[in-house]
C-alpha cells in the first residue's frame, strides 16, 4: 500500500490478503480510537467509482469510533481475527499501517498496561494455555494474559488492569503469608481451580499470581 496515496481499493485488497473482519486504527500515540469493519467496505463499493476514493477519506467515513471504557463487544470482534492469524495490522488516520500487533498487544493497548508489565510477562505469559492473573500487595490487578482477559471481558465487559482484584474476581481468595493451593471459584457459571503463589522481591512479598485452570464437565 503506497505510503499516503492509497484509495479505498487498496484497503479492500489489504482485507483479502489478510483473513481478518477488522482492524485498528490508532492515533499518533498508537492508541485506539475505532475500527475499520470489513463487511462495512464491501457493503459500500457496489459503485466502481467509489473504488478511487482516497484512504483518508475512507477513513472518515467508515471508522467506527470505540470507547475503551464500554465497548468491549468491539474488543470480541477483533480478537476473533487471531483464530485465523497471529498478527493482525493496525493503521493510522491516514491508511498507513503503522505495526502489527498479536493478540496480547491488542489487549495491552485497549487495556493501556503499562510497559514495565508488558516487558516483565509478555514471554512469560502471553501464550501461556491457562488465565494468568497478577495482582500487586494492594489487591490491584497489574497484569492478565489474554486467555484471563478474554474470559472477564466475555462475563463482564469491564476494564481489568488497575482494577482490585475483589472486584472483577469477587472469590479469589488472598493470603498474605502462605500459598494458596486448589481452591475453586466460579466465573459467569463456569467452574475453575485456582492456585495463588506469593511473589516476592528483593525478599519482600510485592503481590500474587494466580493460575486458573477450568474444571471440565463429567457429563
Amino acid at each position: 500500500m503506497k505510503k499516503d496515496r492509497g484509495t479505498k481499493s487498496d484497503i479492500l485488497g489489504f482485507f483479502y490478503k489478510y483473513p481478518i473482519k477488522n482492524l485498528p486504527v490508532v492515533n499518533k500515540d498508537k492508541c485506539i480510537i475505532g475500527v475499520l469493519v470489513k463487511d462495512s467496505l464491501i457493503a459500500s463499493s457496489a459503485i466502481t467509482s467509489n473504488l478511487d476514493t482516497p484512504l483518508t477519506k475512507v477513513i472518515t467515513n467508515h471508522l467506527i469510533p470505540v470507547n475503551l471504557e464500554k465497548d468491549y463487544q468491539v474488543l470480541q470482534g477483533l480478537l476473533q481475527n487471531f483464530k485465523r492469524v497471529k498478527t493482525i495490522p493496525v493503521m493510522d488516520t491516514r491508511g498507513r499501517v503503522v505495526d502489527y500487533w498479536n493478540r496480547f498487544d491488542l489487549i495491552c493497548a485497549w487495556e493501556g498496561c503499562p510497559d514495565a508489565d508488558k516487558q516483565q510477562y509478555e514471554i512469560l505469559f502471553s501464550d501461556f494455555p491457562y488465565p494468568i492473573v497478577i495482582i500487586d500487595n494492594k489487591l490491584e490487578i497489574t497484569y492478565i494474559n489474554p486467555l484471563g482477559s478474554e474470559l472477564v471481558i466475555t462475563g463482564r465487559g469491564r476494564k481489568i488492569t488497575g482494577k482490585s482484584v475483589n472486584e472483577v474476581f469477587p472469590s479469589l481468595k488472598y493470603d498474605s503469608s502462605a500459598s494458596i493451593i486448589n481452591e475453586r471459584i466460579f466465573i459467569e457459571g463456569e467452574e475453575f481451580i485456582y492456585d495463588g503463589v506469593p511473589i516476592k522481591k528483593d525478599k519482600e512479598r510485592v503481590g500474587a499470581i494466580y493460575l486458573l485452570k477450568r474444571v471440565e464437565s463429567r457429563e
